[in-house]
């Protein structure tokens, strides 16, 4: 998941007819997205988003600055961080704990690389 796959996962859709591109693509996290991104747009081949709409997970830093600023999934990251080391000082403290799944809600960070310009 990195850079280099996503410019290798661009060059694989571009090789493909016009009239086999996706409308859409969904990175599994920012920089195979950066990277794909780099790969479509470099020469005008592809224009993001108004014939593809791209949109990454984590939102790094990069995601906000990159040439066409990418839509990401951003997660409470400090929030992850804190409830794991709450659990797992509260089950070291009770290994009899009851083991409990927490959810966290991702937040969608709409950016160009998905809305045009109005």
């Amino acid at each position: 998941m990195t850079v280099a796959e996503g410019v290798e996962a661009g060059r694989r859709v571009l090789a493909r007819p016009r009239r086999e591109w996706p409308d859409a693509m969904f990175a599994a996290n920012d920089l195979t997205a950066l990277g794909l991104l780099q790969s479509l747009v470099v020469g005008e081949r592809m224009l993001v988003p108004n014939e593809i709409a791209l949109i990454g997970f984590d939102d790094i830093s990069l995601a906000a600055a990159a040439a066409v600023p990418l839509s990401t999934i951003r997660h409470p990251s400090r929030m992850i961080g804190r409830t794991a080391l709450r659990t797992l000082l509260e089950e070291s403290d009770d290994p009899e704990l009851i083991v409990r799944q927490t959810v966290f809600p991702p937040e969608l960070v709409v950016r160009r690389s998905t809305a045009p310009p109005r």
